[in-house]
């Protein structure tokens, strides 16, 4: 459906669909990419943001439990979920305005944040917090 789509409205010179790729494909694209959209009605967690912030890619992401706690104005772009508009109009941002991003901060932030020293802190931190 989608790659019919895709010929209905001509989109073929800017959309590819990349199929099933690798861990390493998943890096090398979001290194690529000028942006990542999440269109999710539901993503716990937003491991796919962290994974391209920590590329340098700015999200767009619908805020479905997971992405708002991780972007700002700085890493993304949020928007409501199931407003076709709304997402529409925030696409028309993202590529007005993702070379205004920094990707040198980007990944500085997804790794302060989100990186295995971070996730200790924080893990050590609620322990003590339990302790006390």
């Amino acid at each position: 459906e989608l790659f019919k789509l895709c010929d209905d409205i001509a989109l073929q010179h800017c959309v590819f669909f990349a199929g099933n790729v690798s861990k390493e494909m998943i890096r090398e694209y979001l290194a690529r990419s000028p942006a990542l959209v999440v269109s999710s009605l539901q993503a716990p967690f937003g491991v796919a943001v962290i994974e391209a912030l920590s590329r340098g890619c700015p999200v767009l992401a619908t805020r479905c439990a997971g992405p708002e706690d991780i972007l700002s104005e700085k890493t993304g772009i949020l928007t409501d979920p199931e407003n076709d508009k709304a997402l529409s109009l925030a696409m028309t941002q993202m590529v007005a305005g993702y070379k205004n991003f920094n990707r040198d901060y980007l990944r500085t932030y997804a790794i302060s944040h989100f990186g295995s020293k971070a996730f200790l802190e924080s893990s050590l931190e609620l322990y003590r917090h339990i302790l006390n």
